[in-house]
């Protein structure tokens, strides 16, 4: 044999390894690179019957989202007398931060429970995530802290994470320290009006204000640190004049109303 033909065997050879030792390294590592993680409640979480409004915003933008949205959780940490304590500890918008900048989602893991698939599947996606890769980070979570009367903020200390505000502020920079090339993008609930209650979201209050307060907060916290708004509430068609068009229950959006949604935010993502 001679000399040409044992360097092409042996380059060949090279070659294969190089391959199967890459293709081993990617399945080995187990991360999942997305340009989109979107944390939210129920309105972005989606149910059995549509796709959410990540799903959504991933076709019509054309960009890969994780929906690591769960129902029920709140911006500000738990508290003994929130209804939703239970996953309220792993899920809110300040503990995912935490867990975000230390890089450790084993608490989150820790929660999964067989009988719940949304747990783990929440939990194993953000553990799965090649963070540095992240573009934008959508933080929509502050229905639920209206619905449990969370104070919108604490003047004495606005860092309060127990609170609507303190929690956001906590969020962002949690999530700028962890992801300083993500843009960070706070999105605005919906209107709604809450089946068994009087009034709607403009009127109701259950301790913390009516909805409006803790948008208007959300705005000022955004302009605070120079952030994109995006401000479903005023810019999403659905309304007191046709919320049962869209809004079953007053609060959770049909197939219509979640791409409704899903198109107001891709707007602002492609531009």
């Amino acid at each position: 044999m001679n000399k040409e033909k044992i360097v092409a065997i042996i380059s060949a050879a090279i070659l294969l390894f190089l391959c199967l030792w890459l293709s081993f390294g990617n399945k080995k590592s187990g991360k999942t690179e997305y340009d989109v993680v979107f944390f939210g409640d129920s309105v972005i979480a989606g149910d059995h019957y549509h796709d959410s409004v990540p799903e959504y915003l991933s076709q019509f933008t054309g960009l890969s989202v994780l929906n690591a949205a769960f129902g029920g959780t709140k911006m500000s940490l738990g508290n003994p007398h929130d209804s939703y304590v239970d996953y309220s500890m792993f899920f809110s918008g300040a503990s995912l931060s935490y867990m975000v900048r230390s890089g450790d989602f084993s608490a989150l893991l820790s929660a999964c429970d067989e009988n719940d698939e949304r747990v783990c599947k929440v939990a194993s996606g953000l553990a799965d995530t090649k963070w540095s890769k992240v573009k934008y980070i959508l933080l929509e979570q502050c229905t639920n802290d209206y619905i449990n009367g969370v104070a919108v903020e604490n003047s004495n200390d606005i860092f309060d994470a127990t609170t609507f505000g303190g929690a956001l502020r906590c969020t962002i920079l949690n999530l700028q320290k962890a992801l300083p090339n993500a843009k960070i993008v706070l999105v605005s609930p919906i209107y709604c009006a809450i089946q068994g209650y009087e009034g709607d979201c403009l009127s109701h209050d259950f301790g913390g204000g009516v909805l409006t307060e803790y948008i208007v907060k959300e705005k000022e916290i955004a302009e605070e640190y120079g952030l994109l708004f995006i401000n479903n509430f005023e810019e999403v068609p659905i309304n007191a004049s046709n919320y049962k068009e869209y809004l079953g229950d007053g609060l959770h959006e049909n197939d219509e109303g979640t791409q409704i949604i899903a198109r107001n935010i891709a707007k602002y993502i492609v531009n």
